[in-house]
C-alpha cells in the first residue's frame, strides 16, 4: 500500500466492518460506535440528523435525552478518528471522507460508470472491480436497525443486478468456464431470485452440462410449486424450452421498439434532459414529466427516450393513456396492460381477463429486463400504478398534465415540471423551423411572435408551421395577424385535435370541478403578473381557505403555476383563454370580480401607506363591497413587506382600474402608490401614477384630486431636475388650491414650491414660501406637516449662512415630530440638521445627525433615503479622517441606489474614485 493510499480514513462495509486511519486499523469495541460509524459512512458527505442517528442506535427504545446521548457517542467516535473527520452541522453530523474511501460509495460509482459503457469491455472490467469490493454479508458485525435502512436494501439489490449483468457479459464473451461455482453459490444464497437460476442454467448449458441444467430446472420447478404454489417465471420457462429444443436456441426474443417518431430538430430543454439523465440513468425507477397543455411534455419524453435507447437493450414500450380529457375517454389500466402484453409477444388469448392477474403477468414478463416504459398523457396516479413493473431493472417515464404527487410520495418518483420556453429557446425553435436568416431579417417581428405565443412550444410550432407554409410572407404580417390572440385564442386553432391549441386547453379545463373552473375564469379579471390567495379570495368573493384549495386544484392541473411560494400566475395564452370563457359564461360576473380585486388592493394599499408615511395626503376610500377582504396591516413592517411584494401588481391594478372606468378608485389608489414611489426614489413611476390620477380626477370633475395630482407630478419632476415642467405643474396646482381654499392642500403646494425654489438656488425665495406654508399648516393643525415645513425653513436658513437660526428651527421641528410620533419626519429632519452641521464644519455633530437618520430610515425600510443618507454620512466621515468608514458608506449607498436603478449614483461613485485615485492619475 502506498503512502498516499495509507493516509486518511478508509471504511469497508461490504462485509465485516473494517476501519483504517492513516494505514492503521481502528478497532471499535462498542457495537454502538460501529453502528454510528456505519450510518455516517453510508451517508458520507451528507448530513445525518440526530433523530436518524438515534433511531439507528436505539431502534426500539430511544433514550429520553436522545440528542445528549447521540452527542456522547459522537464524542467517543471522534477520539478514535482523525480530528475533523466528523463535522457538526446544522441539525446533525457529517462524515468528511472521500467517497472512494468508503467501499459502499466506491461500489455505487463503479456500477454507475459501467452502466454508461453498455456492452463494452470497460463495462465488464468496471463491474469486476465493483464486485471485488464485496467480502461477505454487508455490515457484518454491526447489530443495528441501520442494516434495514432503505439505502442498504437498494444496495443489496444493486449488487445482485450488477452480478447478473456481469454474468451476462461473461456469457456473451464466452467466458463461461469457471462461472458455474460462483453463480451456483450466489443462487443458493438467493433461492427465490429466478433470474439467477436462469443464468445458472445457461452457464451449465454453455459448459456442456445440459442434462444437469434440465435436472436443476425440474428441482427448482417442484420447489416453487410445492412451497409457493407458483410456476417458474416466463423467462425461466423460456430458457427451459431452449434447453429442450435446440432449434429454439437460435430464436431471438421479441424486443419491442414502440417509441413514436421524435420531433425533428428538437431544441431547448437542455437542463431537463440533463435531469432525466441524472435521474433515470442514476437509479431512479420512475420519472414524471408534468406541465400545462402544449408545453412539450411528450416531445421531451420521446426525445430523451430515443437518445437513451442504448441503455435499454431489452426494448422500449410506449402507450398513450389518453388521460388529457374527461375520465370516460381515458384508457383503462386493463386495456393498457393488454396492449403492453401483446407488444411483448403474449397472444391475446393468453392475456388474463382479471385486472390483478393481468398486472401480475405483465410484471412477470418484465422481471429482470432493462426496458424503458413511456406512459404518455396519464390521467392520474391510479391509472399508472397498475402499469408499474415490479423490479428495479425497468425504467418508467410518465407524462401528465397533473403532478401525480402520490407517485412521488409513495413510489419515490422524480418529478420534472415543464415551464414555457426561455426567450432564447423560443428563438432557437423558430430559427430551426424557419431558418436563421428569416427570423433575423425582422427581429422585432420575431420577438413579438414569441411574446404573443407566450413562449409556449405548441403555439410557437403552430405559427412556425404557418410561416413555413408561406415562405414569402413577412413575419411582420404574421405577427400583426397574431395580435388578436390577446382577446381570441381561436387565432391558434388548427382544426387538428393533436395540434389545436384551444382544444388542448379545453381538455384540461373540462376536467375541473365547477368551483375551480369558476375561479380559473375569474382570474382573467386580475391584471397580473401574479396573484396571492388573499387577493384571489376577494376577486372570487370566497374565503381564503376555500380559495387556496381551489388554487391547489388549478395548480395540480397546471392551469396556474406557483411562480414563487404563495404567488400564482398563468401565461398570457391561458389568460386569454380564461377571459374568453368568462365573457361567454357571465360578462357581468367578470366585471364584478375585477372591481372586487381593485377594492382589495385599494384598501390594503391605503392601510400600508398610512403606516409607512403618516404625514402623507391620502384619500380615505369608501367602504369595500362585503365580499372584499383586504389585508389587516397593523405594523410598519407588515406594510413594508406587503407593498414590496405587491408593487408591480399595484401599477397594473391602477392601469386596469383606469381602463375599466373605475375613476374614483384610481384617484384613491394613486396617493398610496405614490408613497411607495417616494420610498424607492421611483420618480418616473410617481409621475405615471399621478398622471393617471389626474386623468381620472378630470373625468370626475374632482378639483381637489386634480391639485394633488399636479402637485405630486411637480414634486417628482423636481427630483428629476426637470424644472420647467415642474413649475408648470406646480402653477396649475397652486391656482386650483387657492380657489378651493383648503389649508392643508394649499400648504402642501406651497411646500413643493419652496422645494422648487431651493432646487433653483433661491433659498431666500424658498424661505418666504416655506414661512407662508407654515402659516397654512398651523391653520390646518397638521403638526407632522408643520414639523417638516419647519425643517425646510431650517434648510433655507442654513443655505443663507444663518446657521444658529437654522439649528434652533431644526431642533424645534424635531421636537414636534417626536411628539407626533412621526418616525419618517424625524429621519428627514435629522438629515436636514446634519447638513447644517456640515456647513458649519461641525462634522462630528453632522455624523451624530446622519447616523440617527440612517438608523430610522433603515428601520422604516426607506431604501432610497437610506442610500442618500449614506452619501452624506460618508462625506462627514471623510471630513474627520475616518476614510475606511466613508468608503464603506459610499459602497453601501452605491449598492442600494443601483438596486433601485436610481440614475444619480454618480456622486458616491466619484467620491470612491477620488479616494482610489487621489492624485487623479
Amino acid at each position: 500500500m502506498t503512502a498516499g493510499a495509507e493516509s486518511g480514513l478508509r471504511i469497508a462495509l461490504l462485509g465485516p466492518l473494517e476501519v483504517w486511519q492513516d494505514g492503521t486499523r481502528v478497532d471499535l469495541s462498542s457495537n454502538r460506535l460501529r453502528m454510528l460509524l456505519a450510518v455516517l459512512a453510508l451517508f458520507a458527505g451528507e448530513t445525518v440528523s440526530v433523530e436518524d442517528l438515534a433511531v439507528a442506535l436505539w431502534p426500539k427504545e430511544p433514550p429520553v435525552h436522545e440528542r445528549r446521548s447521540v452527542q456522547t457517542y459522537i464524542s467517543r467516535l471522534r477520539h478514535e478518528l482523525s480530528p475533523g473527520a466528523i463535522r457538526t452541522v446544522r441539525d446533525g453530523y457529517r462524515l468528511e471522507v472521500e467517497h472512494d474511501r468508503v467501499d459502499v460509495l466506491r461500489f455505487r460509482r463503479l456500477v454507475s460508470e459501467a452502466a454508461l459503457l453498455k456492452g463494452t469491455l470497460e463495462e465488464r472490467e468496471l463491474l469486476e472491480e465493483a464486485l471485488a469490493l464485496w467480502r461477505g454479508r454487508p455490515f457484518d458485525g454491526v447489530e443495528s436497525g441501520a442494516r434495514h435502512l432503505p439505502k442498504v436494501a437498494r444496495l443489496v439489490e444493486l449488487h445482485l443486478s450488477a452480478m447478473e449483468r456481469w454474468i451476462d457479459l461473461c456469457l456473451a464473451e464466452g467466458r463461461h468456464n469457471g462461472l458455474v461455482a460462483e453463480v451456483w453459490e450466489l443462487a443458493i444464497r438467493h433461492p427465490l431470485r429466478e433470474p439467477l437460476w436462469g443464468r445458472l442454467l445457461l452457464t451449465l448449458d454453455r459448459c456442456g452440462r445440459p442434462a444437469e441444467a434440465l435436472a436443476l430446472y425440474e428441482q427448482l420447478r417442484r420447489r416453487l410449486v410445492e412451497d409457493l404454489g407458483v410456476d417458474p417465471a416466463p423467462e425461466l420457462q423460456r430458457i427451459h424450452a431452449t434447453l429442450l429444443d435446440s432449434d429454439m436456441r437460435q430464436a431471438e426474443p421479441l424486443v419491442p421498439r414502440q417509441l413514436p417518431a421524435g420531433v425533428t430538430g428538437f431544441v431547448g430543454r437542455d437542463h431537463e434532459l440533463e435531469e432525466l439523465d441524472r435521474s433515470l440513468c442514476g437509479g431512479v425507477r420512475i420519472c414524471v414529466i408534468s406541465g400545462t397543455a402544449g408545453v412539450g411534455k411528450t416531445s421531451l419524453a420521446v426525445h430523451w427516450a430515443h437518445r437513451a435507447g442504448a441503455h435499454f437493450e431489452d426494448g422500449q414500450l410506449y402507450v398513450d393513456l389518453q388521460g388529457v380529457g374527461p375520465s370516460e375517454a381515458a384508457m383503462s389500466p386493463q386495456d393498457a396492460l393488454s396492449a403492453l402484453l401483446e407488444a411483448m409477444g403474449v397472444p391475446p388469448q393468453n392475456v388474463p381477463a382479471d385486472l390483478p392477474a393481468r398486472s401480475a403477468l405483465y410484471r412477470t414478463m418484465l422481471a429482470g429486463k432493462r426496458i424503458l416504459l413511456v406512459l404518455d398523457n396519464a390521467q392520474d396516479a391510479g391509472q399508472v400504478r397498475w402499469l408499474l413493473p415490479g423490479g428495479t431493472a425497468c425504467t418508467v417515464l410518465v407524462t401528465s398534465r397533473h403532478s401525480l404527487s402520490s407517485l412521488v410520495i409513495a413510489e419515490g418518483a422524480a418529478l420534472i415540471t415543464l415551464d414555457v420556453l426561455t426567450r432564447d429557446q423560443a428563438r432557437n425553435l423558430l430559427s430551426h423551423r424557419l431558418g436563421r436568416e428569416r427570423i433575423e431579417t425582422d427581429v422585432a417581428a420575431t420577438d413579438e411572435i414569441i411574446d404573443l405565443c407566450a413562449r409556449l412550444p405548441l403555439a410557437l410550432a403552430i405559427v412556425a408551421g404557418r410561416a413555413a407554409a408561406s415562405p414569402s410572407l413577412p413575419l411582420g404580417v404574421l405577427a400583426a395577424g397574431l395580435r388578436r390572440v390577446r382577446t381570441d385564442i381561436s387565432v391558434l386553432a388548427t382544426g387538428d385535435a393533436r395540434t389545436d391549441l384551444p382544444s388542448a386547453l379545453s381538455r384540461s379545463y373540462d376536467t375541473l370541478p365547477a368551483d375551480a373552473a369558476r375561479l380559473f375564469r375569474l382570474l382573467a379579471a386580475h391584471p397580473g403578473p401574479d396573484v396571492t390567495p388573499a387577493a384571489a379570495a376577494s376577486l372570487a368573493g370566497l374565503d381564503r381557505p376555500q380559495t387556496q384549495r381551489l388554487l391547489d386544484v388549478l395548480l395540480e392541473a397546471h392551469l396556474v403555476s406557483e411562480v414563487v411560494p404563495g404567488r400564482f400566475a398563468f401565461h398570457d395564452l391561458l389568460r386569454a383563454y380564461a377571459r374568453g370563457l368568462a365573457r361567454a359564461a357571465a360578462p357581468a360576473a367578470h366585471q364584478q370580480a375585477a372591481r372586487r380585486a381593485v377594492e382589495y388592493y385599494l384598501h390594503s394599499a391605503y392601510q400600508a401607506a398610512s403606516l409607512l408615511e403618516p404625514a402623507a395626503h391620502l384619500i380615505t376610500p369608501q367602504a369595500p363591497e362585503p365580499e372584499v377582504r383586504p389585508e389587516h396591516l397593523e405594523r410598519h413592517s407588515q406594510a413594508l413587506t406587503w407593498l414590496q411584494a405587491e408593487q408591480t401588481v399595484l401599477f397594473a391594478v391602477l392601469s386596469q382600474a383606469m381602463a375599466d372606468g373605475l375613476h374614483a378608485h384610481v384617484v384613491c389608489l394613486a396617493p398610496s402608490l405614490a408613497v411607495w414611489c417616494d420610498l424607492q426614489g421611483d420618480w418616473n413611476g410617481k409621475i405615471t401614477v399621478h398622471r393617471l390620477a389626474l386623468e381620472a380626477a378630470k373625468r370626475l370633475h374632482d378639483s381637489t384630486a386634480c391639485v394633488r395630482a399636479h402637485q405630486g407630478m411637480a414634486s417628482a419632476l423636481i427630483e428629476l431636475d426637470r424644472i420647467e415642467l415642474a413649475r408648470a405643474e406646480l402653477d396649475r396646482a397652486l391656482g386650483l388650491s387657492r380657489a378651493l381654499g383648503d389649508p392643508a392642500l394649499h400648504g402642501s403646494c406651497l411646500f413643493t414650491q419652496a422645494l422648487l425654489s431651493l432646487k433653483q438656488g433661491l433659498p431666500a425665495t424658498a424661505l418666504g414660501q416655506a414661512l407662508e406654508c407654515l402659516e397654512w399648516c398651523k391653520t390646518a393643525t397638521l403638526s407632522a406637516a408643520g414639523a417638516r415645513t419647519m425643517s425646510l425653513i431650517s434648510e433655507c436658513y442654513s443655505l443663507m449662512g444663518q446657521y444658529d437660526q437654522a439649528i434652533v428651527v431644526g431642533e424645534l421641528a424635531m421636537g414636534i415630530s417626536v411628539r407626533a410620533e412621526d418616525g419618517v419626519g424625524q429621519a428627514h429632519i435629522a438629515v436636514a440638521l446634519g447638513l447644517v452641521h456640515s456647513r458649519m464644519s461641525d462634522h462630528q455633530g453632522a455624523i451624530v445627525c446622519f447616523e440617527r437618520a440612517l438608523g430610522l430610515f433603515r428601520d422604516l425600510g426607506h431604501r432610497f433615503h437610506e442610500g442618500n443618507t449614506l452619501i452624506h454620512l460618508g462625506t462627514a466621515y471623510e471630513a474627520v479622517g475616518r476614510s475606511v468608514e466613508s468608503v464603506r458608506c459610499w459602497q453601501r449607498s452605491t449598492a442600494i441606489l443601483d438596486e433601485l436603478r436610481y440614475e444619480t449614483t454618480r456622486e458616491p461613485r466619484s467620491q470612491l474614485a477620488d479616494l482610489t485615485h487621489p492624485t487623479g492619475g
